[in-house]
């Protein structure tokens, strides 16, 4: 009877140590995940900004080009139609 008592006593003391490590691993991994998802919105807001200089070169580009004057006439009517659909927001 004395040893399973004592048997006993070790598996639950095993299981408590278990337990432990356990839970200093979900801690170490939340830690991680948070990490990661804080790099993921960086990586986001960075992919954001080069979409955007990307966009802004195109523009650019078409601007400066001599043999793509029906693209730059095309990308400066998209743009005064954006403007125009802004004003009519702020008037009404």
């Amino acid at each position: 009877m004395n040893r399973l008592v004592s048997d006993i006593k070790h598996h639950v003391s095993s299981l408590l140590d278990e337990r432990l490590m356990l839970q200093s691993k979900i801690e170490e991994l939340n830690a991680q995940v948070d990490d990661l998802r804080l790099s993921l919105m960086n990586k986001e807001r960075e992919i954001e900004a080069l979409e955007e200089s990307n966009k802004t070169l195109k523009i650019a580009k078409t601007l400066t080009g001599t043999e793509e004057h029906s693209d730059a006439k095309q990308k400066i009517n998209e743009l005064v139609r954006e403007i125009d659909k802004c004003i009519a927001l702020l008037h009404k």
